[in-house]
């Protein structure tokens, strides 16, 4: 995935609602020292999921919406 080559270790993601958004986790499980900010529940189910089975080792935050 071309947007997932743009990011580097120790970057700040933040992603929208959506299973196109979703599908960047999928192609970042390499990267290091990287926080999200999430803005929907699927999505932070999809991290958490990976972090559980020790895929990744990110930060993540969960955004309110209006």
């Amino acid at each position: 995935m071309l947007a997932a080559r743009l990011v580097e270790d120790n970057d700040v993601l933040i992603i929208e609602e959506g299973s196109t958004a979703m599908q960047i986790i999928l192609h970042l499980t390499d990267k290091r020292n990287f926080t999200f900010l999430v803005c929907s529940i699927p999505t932070l189910t999809l991290l958490l999921e990976f972090q559980r089975n020790g895929r990744i080792n990110w930060r993540t935050y969960l955004s309110g919406e209006k």
